[in-house]
């Protein structure tokens, strides 16, 4: 079994694609939502199977939550 999701998780679609977060989750399927590169919100649902967690995001959220900017900044 996959690593249990939580909201505000990032994924990517396995096969590749953008950066997502996990915005709800309804059992095995999980919405998302990304920017597309010229800023626009999108959002798709997808089932569990079809991501991957992208490691260190939780890490990422709690140092900007403190105030400490991320790497991008």
């Amino acid at each position: 079994m996959a690593a249990q999701l939580n909201l505000g998780d990032r994924v990517r679609l396995r096969g590749g694609g953008p950066l997502m977060t996990v915005h709800s989750i309804n059992g095995d399927n999980i919405d998302c939502q990304w920017f597309t590169v010229q800023g626009e919100l999108q959002a798709a649902t997808f089932p569990l199977y079809m991501l991957t967690i992208i490691e260190g995001a939780a890490d990422d959220a709690q140092k900007m939550g403190k105030g400490k900017k991320s790497a991008v900044d």
